[in-house]
């Protein structure tokens, strides 16, 4: 997780200990004051709040510094020591009780004067009725002096502090918290693993609509994957609806080779996805970190560590996904060769061929460039696994396998040569097998 999962962030302002609340809730706050208001005289134990509340040690670590700061509750200090409503604390718990909104609201009005952040916030989401949880992240951390690594943490920040707000009913969370479902040119974030993008696939039946149907706020942020890569579109009613390529992705969901290519087809149509290609192209070892180093230069942006592994590990499963890197060794990939074709080609020693790879070098995703033939594959496969150096295809395809060396790992590609060599002497070892006939060639002495 990012550093937003720290169990909170605080600032020492003019010798006071600011709060900022992050990944706080208020549906939180409330189940912590409504579970203590039925045990406030006797007190009540951290581990039995965990388990009356049932929420997880780290929510609680989130949760509890943001309701001292409120004055809501008794010091937290006391390792074995019992948790207390404040006077203050009590009377908020009962309002929420009785659902008395008006209640509610003026009582929370007081108690931000207790929390420079919550305060600030307030002031700002009254000033600005458009701004977003980032934009108020980020004012908030410049009022403060505050920095972080990534916008993850700023929005982080915005979110817990519209989410209280909205609780205590002055604000109205709807109108900040509603999500940008449109596609992105300016920078490129893999939301989801290619794995999640089909989990979410699946869900489609004729539309969705993610604010709604999806249930948690990490799959509705996935779901801009599947937007980013043309897999859905909006309608008009505001519903989302798979697009051509979506619906054919779907169907194939289980079938293995023909989502593969189909994923690879979708993919080298997503410009961003071709930038990163392009850089990662010459790259002899690829990993997930040089792939979040990547996508953090093409972005122009500073990530922290944790955020460009995410990254790295999300793209890079999309690559592999597609079938256009091949494993060198654990955790290492290279990009294919018939992704990109190279500009020279030698045959074990013999004469270079000329014309090999002519063209702008650029990568090429039309449909009929990425269509992958079963029996193509078999007979690669074959190739690569076997000691011959060519294949020749019953419809005239030329096959060769190339070898080289990467940090003492032998690297096997098998290359389309069809276009390069006009004849080839099989003057070594032949057989027929699978359609195809396989050449060993000799080596010259």
């Amino acid at each position: 997780m990012p550093e937003s999962s720290l169990l909170v962030n605080t600032l020492n302002l003019k010798n006071k200990e600011v709060v900022f609340p992050i990944q706080v809730n208020f549906r939180n706050i409330k189940k912590v004051l409504l579970t203590i208001l039925g045990r406030n005289r006797e007190g009540i134990h951290k581990e039995e709040l965990q388990k009356e509340t049932g929420l997880s040690t780290g929510v609680l670590a989130n949760t509890i510094p943001i309701m001292k700061e409120l004055k809501l509750i008794s010091s937290y200090r006391v390792k074995r020591g019992s948790i207390r409503l404040t006077r203050e604390g009590e009377i908020l718990a009962v309002h929420l009780k009785s659902d008395d909104k008006t209640a509610i609201k003026n009582e929370a009005k007081s108690l931000l004067n207790n929390s420079a952040v919550l305060s600030k916030a307030y002031s700002i989401l009254r000033s600005y009725q458009d701004i977003t949880p980032l934009e108020l992240g980020k004012k908030l951390a410049e009022e403060f002096n505050k920095t972080w690594d990534t916008d993850f943490t700023y929005n982080a920040v915005g979110r817990s502090c519209i989410d209280i707000l909205s609780g205590f009913y002055l604000v109205d969370r709807a109108r900040y918290f509603r999500r940008d479902y449109s596609r992105r040119e300016d920078k490129f974030i893999p939301f989801a693993s290619a794995n999640k993008i089909l989990e979410l696939l699946q869900k489609i039946n004729s539309e969705i609509n993610p604010s709604i149907d999806l249930k948690t706020p990490k799959e509705k942020e996935e779901f801009k994957s599947l937007i980013d890569l043309n897999l859905v579109e909006k309608a008009d009613d505001g519903k989302f609806k798979l697009t051509e390529s979506g619906v054919k992705l779907r169907k194939e969901i289980g079938n293995n080779g023909e989502c593969k290519r189909i994923f690879r087809e979708v993919i080298l149509k997503h410009t961003p996805t071709i930038k990163i290609m392009e850089k990662l192209k010459n790259v002899e070892v690829i990993n997930l970190w040089k792939v979040g180093d990547t996508i953090e230069e093409i972005n122009e942006e500073k990530y922290a560590e944790i955020t460009k592994k995410g990254y790295g590990s999300k793209f890079l499963s999309w690559l592999k996904k597609a079938d256009v890197v091949e494993e060198i060794g654990r955790g290492k990939y290279c990009i294919k060769d018939d992704i990109f074709p190279s500009k020279q080609f030698t045959i074990e020693g013999t004469r270079q061929i000329e014309g090999v790879g002519e063209g702008s070098g650029e990568l090429s995703f039309d449909k009929e460039s990425t269509q992958i033939k079963s029996e193509e594959v078999l007979i690669k496969n074959n190739l690569k696994n076997s000691e011959f150096d060519i294949a020749i295809t019953g419809d005239r395809k030329i096959f060769v396998k190339l070898e080289r060396n990467i940090e003492d790992i032998k690297i096997i590609d098998i290359k389309d040569a069809t276009s390069e060599l006009r004849e080839v002497e099989m003057n070594g070892k032949t057989i027929v097998k699978d359609n195809a006939i396989f050449i060993k060639l000799q080596n010259d002495k």
